[in-house]
């Protein structure tokens, strides 16, 4: 017998909800992985796929409906997910020769969706589990058929005929109600005045390349930070909670939280200055709310590994998020006042337009739209994803750029957006949550829609949690303050040390400088309310 993969009670009720109702369902599997069993807490079902024109009809068949469709479905969950879960597989209801049609489909979906939805935030990490399920229901005879497929050879994912040859596993499927009983991991992230610093190499790059780039270090430091639990370290091989305290929760069917403090290695060593070549400086300060579950064996290496992948994936996202925003606006408003880098647009005071670089194809691939919010939509956007405006603060000084040789060392371009907080909301009746990112000029009731259609969860306003909170008018504006008086004394010092055309010294800024607010998100002076 291979792995063993236990169901919440709540997903049995939902697939007897769909016996004599639909013909056929396809979606996600939301849930968590551990070496010794795995965990299926929530089935997302894939919205519909509508055609272009109001004349077209819905796929006939789960072989009709396009990979793509689902993969952005998985790719937009995944970012509403807390520590601790992911989409952990595809389940597809139908009658029996429907099912036995689309099985080349449905290995396709487990790989492809794979690939995009971790390949970031699980390149931080070297111990992830490879397994992913494969669940099918027959809606003639009840029949639940689930398998396992390991996804760790990434030549099986790249080529679809071999990729066939890659063995389902049977696996034995429990029902049990254990969600209750999951411990909850709390922690703040914060970045105080970081400054990265982006590689001449990168100059003509997209911002998030260079965003990317720029972090990266931040992040490699987030996976492999020390933590303590509640104050103590904790061996990694040391269960979370006690055999003693995990019998009385078990008969109490309470979540115990744990507080998650993360202590970063920074090298102190070097103190003197250090000549770079670089395009661009970003700089980000703030905090930001992580949250992460896990199952009531868990370890505390498997605990911690959980918070430190949601920090990292909600950095990832936010950066990303961003940097959307920005593509989508230099789409809509071209007559704007603006400055083009790569294929990224910044909105300035100035009515300047100065083109440099163009959108790579690979931008919009297989005719994917870039979008507000989320990453890439399908020809059809989603029922319940509205655009909605994105403001953050976005501060972008240009000094002696080889972009505006024209432009004097004194001369400054700024312009400010918001960005989303993060709110969190149940998975269902049980502890666990997940999480959306909700605009300034959002209501809670389009987070609902959204969730409701991407999650199919149903929730009414009093279960958002809404922990972070926008920074207030005065607080960007002293920080725009501080930055410009920063910079006067920068450019001071930059003309002083007379360095040589594309480079400068850490702290003597030479290029584009970058520096983001992101209310909620925290790139920069970001709070937390409790």
């Amino acid at each position: 017998m291979g792995r063993t993969v236990i169901i919440e009670e709540s997903v049995e009720n939902y697939i007897s909800s769909l016996y004599g109702i639909h013909k056929w369902q396809i979606g996600l599997i939301i849930g968590q992985l551990s070496p010794q069993r795995d965990y299926v807490l929530h089935l997302a079902r894939t919205p519909e796929q509508t055609g272009d024109s109001d004349g077209d009809c819905k796929p006939a068949a789960i072989d009709d409906i396009e990979n793509n469709w689902i993969v952005e479905h998985a790719h937009q969950v995944s970012r509403m997910l807390t520590g601790g879960l992911d989409v952990i597989g595809v389940f597809a209801f139908g009658p029996m020769d429907m099912l036995t049609k689309s099985q080349v489909k449905l290995r396709q979906l487990v790989f492809s969706i794979q690939k995009i939805v971790q390949h970031k935030a699980a390149s931080y990490f070297d111990n992830l589990i490879h397994s992913r399920i494969l669940l099918q229901i027959c809606s003639g005879t009840k029949k639940i058929t689930c398998r396992t497929i390991d996804v760790s050879d990434q030549r099986i994912s790249a080529v679809s005929f071999i990729m066939l040859q890659a063995t389902p596993n049977p696996a034995e499927v429990k029902y049990q109600s254990f969600s209750s009983k999951w411990s909850k991991l709390e922690a703040s992230l914060s970045l105080t005045d970081g400054c990265f610093d982006v590689p001449r190499k990168l100059e003509t790059s997209g911002l998030n390349k260079q965003i990317m780039s720029s972090i990266h270090k931040t992040l490699q430091s987030i996976s492999s930070a020390l933590c303590t639990v509640n104050g103590e370290l904790y061996a990694d091989d040391q269960t979370l909670v006690s055999s003693e305290k995990s019998g009385r929760s078990s008969q109490a069917s309470s979540t115990q939280t744990f507080k998650i403090d993360l202590f970063t290695d920074e090298s102190c060593n070097n103190m003197e200055p250090v000549e770079v070549d670089t395009a661009a400086s970003i700089r980000i300060s703030g905090s930001m709310c992580c949250q992460a579950y896990v199952h009531q064996k868990a370890t505390a290496g498997e605990a911690v590994q959980a918070l430190k992948y949601d920090a990292i994936r909600c950095f990832l996202s936010r950066c990303e998020v961003l940097c959307e925003y920005v593509m989508e606006n230099q789409e809509e408003k071209p007559n704007r006042g603006t400055c083009n880098l790569g294929c990224c647009t910044f909105e300035v005071k100035n009515s300047v337009i100065y083109e440099h670089g163009k959108k790579k194809k690979s931008d919009y691939r297989q005719g994917i739209q870039p979008r507000i919010l989320r990453f890439r939509a399908p020809p059809q956007r989603y029922k319940g994803l509205r655009d909605v405006t994105m403001r953050c603060v976005l501060f972008i000084e240009w000094l002696n750029s080889p972009f505006f040789p024209s432009f004097s060392l004194s001369e400054t371009f700024f312009s400010t957006w918001t960005s989303p907080q993060r709110v969190f909301v149940p998975l269902g009746s049980g502890p666990v949550k997940v999480c959306d990112y909700v605009f300034k000029d959002e209501t809670l009731k389009e987070s609902k829609e959204r969730i409701a259609e991407l999650l199919g969860i149903e929730l009414k306003e009093e279960d958002f949690e809404c922990i972070e909170d926008f920074p207030d008018v005065q607080t960007v504006r002293s920080l725009v303050e501080e930055m410009q008086t920063e910079s006067n004394e920068e450019i001071t010092e930059s003309e002083e040390v007379q360095q040589g055309p594309g480079k400068r010294v850490i702290g003597a800024v030479v290029g584009i400088v970058v520096a983001v607010v992101a209310a909620g998100v925290t790139f920069l002076l970001g709070e937390q309310t409790g």
